[in-house]
């Protein structure tokens, strides 16, 4: 679990914007004032976090490590993101001592540390098993199905990640849904594989708005995976996938 979570929307926005002026092939002389202008936002941005991570908000401590990891608004600061990311997991953020892990596990920007990764994955399960006991909520039962399928604090455990994808989809949490039908569809270490069970749960994802899941199941009945080949069911998937998309 690398570089993702739901923080990394910002990242997405301001990268988006900086390809903009390229990607709309605007003339040469507007491209320099666009840039300069992102630039201020960004600035504008990352003070806006910093004043909101500095009074404690949790969020912003966690965007605020990203944004001096990129240099995003700011220089580069590889001190700072370890503050950040440290200040944040001392208020019990799951994701930035997951975080963390990833810096030490692969040496990203401190030296490779395994002990420490570990460390850190530990605490990380800990802090959401015991949120997903007192509040029961589908993203925790969700992530903590992601740690035990790869076995970010010990081995990796296929079955008791199934555990955790059913009681979040239970709630309909979409990548618990897909997590399911992708394990479905042809099994993974003691998972067996139970194609028309993928279909099931790739069909509960798209009823609630997946067109990845729409778009999984129009390749499924296109070329045979776990049923018939059905051209006219694989156009009926691949439409409604393009209608989710919009």
């Amino acid at each position: 679990m690398s570089l993702r979570g739901p923080y990394w929307f910002f990242l997405a926005f301001y990268l988006t914007l900086s390809a903009a002026g390229q990607s709309a092939g605007l003339p040469a002389t507007t491209r320099p004032s666009g840039a300069a202008s992102l630039r201020r936002e960004q600035r504008r941005m990352a003070h806006h976090i910093l004043r909101q991570a500095e009074a404690g908000k949790l969020d912003a401590e966690l965007r605020l490590a990203e944004l001096y990891y990129y240099g995003i608004g700011v220089a580069p600061d590889h001190a700072r993101v370890l503050y950040w990311y440290n200040r944040a997991a001392a208020q019990g953020s799951a994701r930035a001592e997951l975080r963390l892990g990833d810096l030490y596990r692969y040496g990203l920007i401190v030296s490779p540390n395994p002990a420490r990764a570990a460390a850190h994955d530990r605490r990380a399960l800990q802090i959401l098993a015991a949120r997903a006991a007192r509040n029961k909520r589908p993203q925790d039962d969700y992530a903590l199905g992601m740690i035990s399928l790869v076995g970010r604090a010990g081995k990796p455990d296929p079955r008791q990640a199934l555990h955790w994808f059913h009681l979040a989809a239970a709630h309909n949490h979409i990548a618990a849904l897909l997590q399911l039908g992708a394990l479905r569809t042809y099994g993974f270490d003691g998972i067996a594989a139970r194609p028309a069970r993928a279909r099931y749960w790739f069909r509960r994802a798209a009823r609630h708005g997946s067109a990845t899941a729409a778009y999984t199941l129009a390749w499924m009945y296109r070329y045979g995976i776990g049923a018939r080949q059905d051209s006219a069911r694989a156009g009926r998937w691949y439409r409604r996938a393009l209608k989710l998309s919009r």
